[in-house]
């Protein structure tokens, strides 16, 4: 009697846990949203989504609707950051080049396109919101929401110590490269989600077949993720 009454408070106690960081998670979520970064990446990005939903137009229009897109989002000091024009070292000489010169700029797609399930998502979302940068946030502060209910909800029954597993989960999180994943405009957050998800299938469920499934197709998500999945 007394070990069921113990499993059944132990329950609630880490449902309690889950349900308080849950609450957390969307705190979190909110101020990634709010402090969203725009990191270079999403130049090529946003050309690649932009030549998905319009394959005639061409490469020279690309580049110019991708610029005065996030110029009108972004303030001067990060625009000129992006553009390559507040630093003179390799990597500002090289955005410099990428927004001079259309040519390449549509060099980078080639390789950003391999991404290119991440690329369709966004475009689906960006038909929907009709706000391009709002569907990189969308996307990658909706996956770490989601690699955090799955964490909670795998690792909640192997813990007895409430104070241990709420420690656990802060430390998997707090500051660590899934809750930075949250802030930028890369695959990261959703290929962390899918091999969590897929090693949660694999691991918990015993479900190889579908474990699988999704590890290859976070691979058209992120191809380095290849090492992973194979």
């Amino acid at each position: 009697m007394k070990s069921k009454m113990c499993t059944v408070k132990q329950k609630k106690s880490n449902y309690y846990i889950f349900a308080a960081f849950l609450i957390i998670i969307s705190i979190w979520s909110f101020q990634s949203f709010k402090h969203f970064e725009y990191n270079w990446d999403l130049i090529p990005y946003m050309g690649c989504v932009y030549k998905t939903l319009n394959g005639e137009m061409p490469i020279k229009e690309i580049h110019q609707l991708v610029y005065k897109e996030i110029e009108k989002k972004v303030t001067a000091e990060i625009y000129q950051d992006l553009i390559g024009a507040e630093k003179n070292d390799f990597y500002s000489e090289y955005r410099a080049e990428v927004y001079h010169d259309p040519d390449v700029f549509r060099q980078q797609l080639t390789y950003y396109n391999m991404r290119f399930s991440y690329i369709y998502l966004i475009s689906i979302i960006f038909s929907l919101t009709n706000n391009i940068i709002l569907s990189f946030a969308i996307i990658s502060i909706f996956s770490f929401i989601c690699t955090g209910i799955l964490i909670t909800w795998w690792f909640h029954r192997y813990f007895n110590n409430w104070i241990t597993f709420f420690t656990i989960l802060l430390f998997l999180f707090w500051r660590t490269f899934l809750m930075e994943s949250a802030r930028y405009a890369t695959p990261d957050a959703l290929v962390h989600f899918l091999t969590i998800l897929a090693l949660f299938l694999i691991i918990e469920r015993k479900q190889l077949h579908f474990g699988s499934i999704v590890l290859l197709f976070s691979i058209t998500v992120r191809p380095d993720n290849a090492i992973l999945a194979l």
